[in-house]
């Protein structure tokens, strides 16, 4: 379990380390919309509204987060498109509302079969936990987390990819 975590770790920091060596561009110049500017001159108040209009910019008229390039002219991307954790977040809430799916699909084929296969004198011999046979710990609660999982992520992947 430790080395697993440790292992995990070193994965993501490598990750990172990869992502930071990829997004290293030289920017020249900049693109907001559809203005091109160079950072290091006076520029003009169409760009200076377009900087200001939108959040992944500095006032300077570089990027606040991090940034798209095409030769030397980069285009600032924003914090939801630069968060990598925002990403890992949706999928793991998705991936745990899927297993809570599971638990609830498999405790409702083994009440049924208990409750409809397995004679009486015999149903003290069927595997099935107690808290199995019950409403809420057998079904309601892993309704409740499948549909707060699978909604949670679907909902942070829409922001991620709207905002």
């Amino acid at each position: 379990s430790s080395h697993f975590v440790a292992d995990t770790m070193r994965a993501g920091f490598l990750v990172t380390l990869v992502l930071l060596v990829v997004d290293a561009c030289q920017c020249t110049y900049f693109q907001c919309d559809d203005l091109v500017y160079d950072p290091r001159i006076p520029r003009a108040a169409n760009v200076t509204a377009c900087l200001q209009a939108n959040q992944q910019y500095t006032i300077e008229g570089t990027c606040k987060y991090c940034m798209d390039c095409a030769g030397d002219i980069c285009t600032c991307r924003s914090n939801n498109s630069c968060d990598v954790i925002g990403m890992v977040a949706a999928v793991a809430f998705v991936l745990l509302g899927l297993v809570a799916l599971l638990l609830l699909l498999r405790n409702a084929l083994r009440l049924y079969t208990f409750r409809t296969t397995v004679r009486y004198h015999e149903q003290d011999k069927f595997a099935i936990e107690e808290w199995q046979k019950s409403p809420v710990m057998g079904f309601l609660i892993p309704f409740s987390l499948a549909v707060l999982g699978i909604g949670s992520g679907a909902g942070l992947w829409f922001l991620h990819l709207n905002f």
